[in-house]
C-alpha cells in the first residue's frame, strides 16, 4: 500500500492533507480525487469553484490534480440525489460471498 495526499488547492490558498490515505492501487487515488472534487462541487462548489484537488505521493511529489468544476444548483441537487439513493440502497442490501445482493 502507498499513502496518498489530496489537497485542495485555490487561487487563494492551499488546504494540505496532512494525514493522507493508505491505497493499494493508483487508479485508486485518482477515483478518491474525483471523489473529493464531487463532493465539493455539491457542497462547497462557489467558493471553491477553479480550484484543484492535488495529489501528493509520500515524497510530496505531485502526481495529478483533479479539477473543481463549478456546478449548477440543479445539477447538484440531481448528483446528491443519486448519491443518497446509491446509499440508502446499499444500507439496505446485504451480499453474499458469491456478490448476490437482497434487500434486508
Amino acid at each position: 500500500m502507498q499513502r496518498y495526499f489530496f489537497d485542495v488547492a485555490t487561487h487563494a490558498y492551499v488546504q494540505y492533507d496532512y494525514h493522507g490515505r493508505e491505497i493499494q492501487k493508483p487508479e485508486q487515488a485518482r477515483e478518491l480525487a474525483e471523489l473529493i472534487a464531487l463532493d465539493i462541487e455539491c457542497t462547497e462548489g462557489d467558493d471553491l469553484a477553479g480550484g484543484e484537488i492535488q495529489v501528493r505521493n509520500v515524497s510530496g511529489e505531485q502526481l495529478y490534480s483533479v479539477p473543481i468544476r463549478e456546478v449548477m444548483r440543479r445539477e447538484a441537487d440531481a448528483i446528491w440525489s443519486g448519491h443518497y439513493s446509491a446509499l440508502i440502497f446499499a444500507s439496505r442490501t446485504s451480499f453474499d460471498h458469491f456478490g448476490n445482493s437482497r434487500l434486508i
